[in-house]
């Protein structure tokens, strides 16, 4: 499908819009700005249009839940002739765009229904538009001082708070052998070593520091190979995201932030 125009649209789950997790409300609020007839979070006879968010994987068996109701109820409308069209989010995003969205297959075996999304449904585009280069003044690029200040003061408080914090556990901090790779802070509790890297999110656009953050720790892990190292990633503060704290939990680093310092 290539528009919401028109469309009687059913919301299901929690949509991501790019960064951002957007609620059922804003979702409908969104869809009848492109031109949606109806947007609603329950599924009627008139849906046309069922958007699936929230659920990373392709197959919905618990019954009892919301979203795969409306998953069966959508199959079993398109078995009776009556097509609704189901997009996931990244589908959603696409229409909001105005650009093509797939329309993705069910597939349903007794009281699970199974999702099939075509190859790179989510990830890959339209084809790669590659620019010319261009050429820039000598001044061009700058640097803000002030945030870059604040940065590295934001940086060395949470470093001399974590200090502080370990401290009271009756552990000694320590910086890298000369070496060693160039982490932060280091320290061990019984026969754990743990190397850590402050990032500080006030000044600066967290979702860079923090990936900033992970590939440092990758890196130094990699680096200090064959010993086993607990890589640490401490933050300023709680960051916004989630995923950072999925993402750093499926990769086996620890993330902490002040004031606090929660797992450390």
């Amino acid at each position: 499908m290539t528009s919401l125009k028109g469309e009687d649209a059913t919301i299901t789950g929690r949509v991501r819009i790019g960064n951002e997790h957007v609620n059922q409300t804003e979702c409908m609020r969104r869809a009848k700005t492109k031109g949606a007839h109806r947007a609603a979070t329950d599924i009627s006879s008139s849906t046309t249009l069922l958007i699936w968010g929230g659920l990373p994987v392709n197959v919905v068996s618990d019954p009892d839940r919301e979203y795969s109701r409306k998953l069966i109820k959508a199959d079993d409308r398109r078995r009776d002739g009556d097509h609704v069209h189901v997009v996931d989010e990244a589908g959603f995003a696409s229409l909001l765009r105005r650009q093509p969205a797939h329309c993705l297959r069910l597939t349903k075996a007794r009281r699970t229904v199974v999702v099939e999304r075509p190859e790179g449904q989510g990830i890959l585009g339209g084809p790669l538009k590659i620019r010319k280069p261009t050429t820039r003044e000598g001044n061009a690029l700058t640097v803000d001082l002030s945030k870059l200040d604040a940065a590295t003061e934001a940086h060395e408080k949470t470093l001399r708070a974590l200090e502080r914090h370990l401290h009271g556990h009756d552990i000694r901090v320590h910086a890298p052998l000369n070496t060693a790779p160039r982490f932060d802070v280091g320290w061990a509790n019984g026969s754990r070593v743990f190397v850590g890297e402050v990032k500080s999110l006030s000044a600066t656009d967290q979702d860079q520091q923090i990936r900033l953050g992970i590939g440092q720790l990758l890196d130094y892990q990699q680096q200090l190979l064959p010993q086993k190292v607990t890589p640490v990633l401490i933050l300023e503060r709680k960051p916004r995201d989630q995923r950072w704290r999925d993402l750093c939990h499926r990769l086996r680093i620890v993330v902490t932030y002040a004031p606090k310092f929660p797992d450390v």
